[in-house]
C-alpha cells in the first residue's frame, strides 16, 4: 500500500518554474516611459551670449530633409508644427522661467525612472 502511494504522487509531480527576462523588462519599461518622456520634454535649449547678456532659447526640433514633420533631438517626438509654435512656447518659457526649471527637472526624473541615464 504505500508503495503504490508513493509511486503515485512520482508520476504526479508537479512542476512549477518561473522564467524571468530581465533584458525585455528594461525593453519593456523603456516602450512604456517613452510617452511620458515626450508630454514633459520642453522641446527648447536655454541659451544665453555673455557678451550681449542675452538669454533666449533654441528649438530642439529639426525637420529631415524631404518631409513636413518635425523631430525632437532630445525626446525623439515627431510632429507637425503649427505656425509659431515654437515661438509662442519660448515666450511662455522667458516669462516663467521657474516653470521651465520645473518641466526639466520632471524631465530627468523621468529619464532616470526609464534607465535612460
Amino acid at each position: 500500500m504505500v508503495l503504490l502511494i508513493v509511486a503515485i504522487i512520482g508520476t504526479i509531480a508537479i512542476r512549477v518554474t518561473f522564467s524571468f527576462d530581465l533584458n525585455r523588462y528594461f525593453e519593456d519599461k523603456r516602450k512604456r516611459y517613452i510617452p511620458r518622456l515626450q508630454n514633459a520634454c520642453t522641446h527648447l535649449e536655454f541659451i544665453s551670449d555673455d557678451k550681449t547678456r542675452k538669454v533666449g532659447f533654441q528649438s530642439l526640433f529639426i525637420s529631415p530633409p524631404g518631409t513636413l514633420q518635425w523631430q525632437c533631438q532630445r525626446c525623439g517626438l515627431v510632429k507637425h508644427l503649427q505656425d509659431n509654435e515654437i515661438e509662442r512656447q519660448a515666450e511662455y518659457y522667458l516669462q516663467n522661467p521657474d516653470e521651465f526649471k520645473k518641466q526639466n527637472k520632471k524631465f530627468s526624473k523621468l529619464l532616470k525612472k526609464a534607465g535612460q541615464v
